[in-house]
């Protein structure tokens, strides 16, 4: 829920790394890597928030270390392939 992120003053949802206690491990690193690699596709707060949902999807299932890299690179993939399939949409919008 988008009300239980943390955000910074300016409204933007802060890195996973930088406020989950259990960004630590695996689900730090995984997280750092696809803030990295889509830095340049995607608007910080659309990563940030597709972590936040892989990191909580992957709670749930009881083995968070296990499925958060997989839901976390899904996650983001598909927000940046839904983007890049209608950018005059979105660039219109926003």
């Amino acid at each position: 829920m988008i009300a239980n992120l943390p955000l910074l003053p300016s409204g933007v949802l802060r890195p996973l790394a930088s406020t989950c206690p259990s960004a630590t491990g695996v689900t730090g690193r995984v997280a750092r890597q696809l803030t990295r690699a889509y830095e340049h596709l995607l608007p910080p707060a659309l990563v940030c928030r597709a972590l936040h949902d892989a990191e909580e999807l992957a709670r749930e299932t009881g083995f968070p270390d296990l499925f958060f890299p997989v839901l976390a690179e899904e996650k983001v993939r598909s927000v940046s392939d839904f983007l890049s399939r209608t950018p005059d949409q979105h660039s219109r919008n926003g």
